[in-house]
C-alpha cells in the first residue's frame, strides 16, 4: 500500500477508470508495439557482410555518431575508424545531427590519410 496521500487517490481514480470501462462491457485490449519493422526496401545493404577484419589499411572506415547531453544541451560526435588499425582517423562534435557532421568528419579523414580508392 503506497504511504503517499497523492499515489493513494490516484490509483482510486484508476480503479474507477476500470471499474467504468468493465460495467459498460469494454475488455482492455493489448498496448500497440512502440516499434515497427522497416521494410525491406527501406533497410541498408550491408556492404561489409559484418566482416570488419582487413588485412592493409584504409580498406574500410567505420562511422558512429554518439549523442553526448551536457549543461548546455546535446552534442552529437561523428568518429570515423580504420578497422585495420582501429584509429580515428577523422571525427567532428557539433550541435545538430545532420549531414554536414559526417562530412565534414569524413573529409578529415581523408585529409589525415590522404585519398584513398576503394575504400568502403
Amino acid at each position: 500500500m503506497p504511504s503517499c496521500a497523492w499515489a493513494t487517490r490516484s490509483r482510486s481514480v484508476t480503479e474507477r477508470w476500470s471499474y467504468s470501462c468493465s460495467a459498460q462491457g469494454w475488455k482492455a485490449s493489448a498496448a500497440a508495439p512502440k516499434w515497427r519493422r522497416a521494410k525491406p526496401d527501406q533497410i541498408a545493404t550491408d556492404l561489409v557482410d559484418r566482416a570488419f577484419t582487413r588485412t592493409a589499411p584504409n580498406q574500410l572506415w567505420i562511422i558512429d555518431i554518439t549523442e553526448h547531453p551536457t549543461r548546455e544541451g546535446k552534442v552529437y560526435c561523428c568518429v570515423v575508424l580504420d578497422a585495420y588499425s582501429r584509429r580515428v582517423v577523422g571525427w567532428l562534435i557539433d550541435s545538430t545531427q545532420t549531414a554536414t557532421l559526417v562530412t565534414s568528419a569524413l573529409g578529415m579523414a581523408i585529409d589525415n590519410r590522404g585519398r584513398v580508392l576503394g575504400a568502403v
